[in-house]
């Protein structure tokens, strides 16, 4: 897929005040130096490697909502990312008709000390290690059109050491879930509900290393119903973490159970889609 480019770029924040002969001069931050400016954009939506995300088109193309809201971790100098006392900690950031807006501005160091930088999607104001962050998907991601699947496709990002720049920083998001894609053919107009069995749906995040461990709580999954091709082919999302697992999908139709397990032992990675399709009997 083609990166969707998403450059905004924060407006800088400048405080004046006046002075007893009249000048104005910069009201001095907390920092000390310019205000750090970002540009929000997905990575690596290669033609072959579908990616999943909050807001996706049937063909995979995905954009930022309004409302969607990311936190910014800043670490000064050669120190890695802790669990708190960094330069920034868990800065939100929110999405507003293409601007990323926050009541926090950060700004650069006076001493020229390198920074580096670690976001994530969706903001947890609760986060308190971004090193061993315990995430679940929801168990239902087919309601309200699929609301719980858009709000918790979980997104990185990272740009380490870099020096102070007149430009905006580019953050590139990428995505640390896997989803799973199931179409299914059948010869009349109504689309079943589709549920994946037996996912983990729990796993512990490291942002500083972009790294995913599975939990143990296994779920069964009600699968998003995404979108319609075609005549009576029906297709059905989920996002799990990345794992191992056989893949299994049930659904009724006519009050008769349909258990199908296509692949077994399935290697899910973050940020690609396994695809299945079925004819339903």
């Amino acid at each position: 897929m083609k990166a969707i480019r998403l450059l905004t770029l924060l407006g800088s924040l400048v405080w004046m005040a006046s002075c007893s002969n009249d000048n104005d001069e910069l009201f001095p931050n907390p920092q000390g130096g310019e205000q750090i400016t970002f540009a929000m954009n997905f990575a690596g939506e290669e033609d072959n490697a579908p990616k999943t995300k909050v807001a996706t088109t049937y063909n995979f193309i995905s954009t930022w909502q309004n409302g969607d809201k990311i936190g910014v971790y800043i670490v000064k100098g050669n120190g890695g990312l802790l669990a708190s006392g960094n330069y920034a900690d868990n800065v939100q950031f929110t999405y507003n008709n293409g601007a990323w807006i926050t009541i926090t501005p950060q700004y650069y160091p006076n001493d020229g000390d390198n920074l580096s930088f670690y976001a994530y999607y969706p903001y947890d104001a609760g986060m308190t290690n971004p090193n061993a962050y315990i995430f679940n998907v929801p168990i239902d991601q087919a309601s309200n059109d699929g609301e719980y699947y858009k709000k918790n496709d979980f997104l990185w990002a990272k740009l380490e050491n870099v020096s102070k720049n007149d430009n905006a920083l580019v953050l590139l998001f990428s995505h640390a879930l896997a989803m799973i894609e199931l179409a299914i053919a059948d010869n009349v107009n109504t689309p079943p509900t589709v549920n994946l069995l037996e996912a983990v749906t729990d796993c512990t995040i490291n942002l500083a290393n972009q790294s995913i461990i599975p939990g143990s709580t296994k779920n069964t999954i009600q699968m998003w119903r995404r979108y319609t091709s075609g005549y009576y082919t029906f297709f059905r999302w989920a996002l799990v973490p990345p794992q191992t697992m056989d893949i299994r999908f049930v659904w009724k139709k006519n009050d008769i159970p349909y258990t199908v397990t296509p692949a077994t032992n399935v290697a899910l990675r973050s940020g690609n889609i396994k695809k299945y399709s079925t004819t339903q009997p």
